[in-house]
């Protein structure tokens, strides 16, 4: 029995298979290039602990059993309501979405259920401004539990480092605790992507390295209840966070417009889109 109705199609794509859950993704192809490095300057750099000793985190696994993927899927939601995790996406990039225009297209990369877009939408409605989520996770898992769980956006099934649409196809790109599950040198063609489709620029929150953000995950979890994988991969996340010396290393000079300190132990980056013919 098929949950939901769902179509493959070759929409905004270069050349790329996708698949589209609810609705079609319309619009042109978009021309094909080939991909740009940021700055050589940032490769020298990189760390090799990031490089190598990077480990995954369960809900990562294609393997893991949906009964899992369920229940870890419903513990993120509570971790984003109750430690404050859908207030710094708000803080960040709500002022920038409500910049004098009644209608905004934002690209949520690593969307998973989609609930942080879906409150971001429902806040830019109460000032006026129209918001159509598109969502995109690597996972269709994810993408139908947030259909059932009755998140709003366009779903589509893609990698986030090649985006399958066309230049400047969106208002802004947006991603919250996405970047720690990689490694640098994999961010940067993430961020690259990132900028490319959107027009006016890119937001990302994500965590930030804290020994108290630490402790104070591993005494609040039991509190709210959360299962094995969600214990499991908080823990990893707030032991791979980032601090704000690696974030520098993914700016590209003038394009950066903000990088600050997020509460609670986050970070908020904001860039500006990439719009090089």
């Amino acid at each position: 029995r098929r949950p939901c109705s769902v179509r493959r199609g070759r929409s905004l794509v270069r050349g790329h298979w996708i698949t589209a859950i609810d609705s079609d993704v319309g619009g042109d192809r978009a021309r094909s290039r080939p991909k740009r490095q940021w700055s050589p300057n940032n490769y020298a750099i990189m760390t090799a602990e990031r490089q190598q000793f990077l480990l995954p985190e369960l809900m990562d696994d294609p393997a893991l059993p949906l009964e899992e993927t369920e229940r870890a899927l419903t513990d993120l939601e509570k971790v984003n309501r109750w430690l404050l995790g859908i207030g710094a996406s708000r803080r960040t990039l709500l002022p920038l979405m409500c910049q004098g225009a009644n209608r905004c297209h934002l690209l949520d990369v690593g969307t998973a259920l989609g609930q942080i877009a879906a409150e971001l939408a429902k806040s830019a409605a109460r000032r006026g401004v129209t918001v159509k989520v598109i969502g995109v996770d690597r996972k269709l898992s994810h993408l139908l539990s947030g259909r059932r769980r009755g998140y709003s956006q366009l779903r589509v099934v893609a990698s986030a480092d090649a985006l399958p649409f066309r230049d400047a196809a969106v208002d802004w790109s947006h991603s919250s605790l996405l970047l720690h599950h990689f490694p640098l040198i994999e961010n940067v063609a993430i961020l690259d992507e990132m900028r490319r489709v959107a027009r006016h620029g890119v937001a990302v929150v994500d965590l930030r390295q804290s020994s108290w953000a630490r402790l104070l995950f591993r005494l609040v979890s039991p509190l709210l209840g959360l299962g094995r994988v969600a214990t499991y991969d908080g823990c990893l996340s707030t032991d791979q966070a980032w601090s704000l010396g690696d974030v520098i290393e993914l700016t590209d000079g003038p394009d950066l417009i903000e990088l600050r300190r997020r509460f609670p132990f986050r970070f908020s980056l904001v860039m500006r889109a990439d719009l090089r013919e």
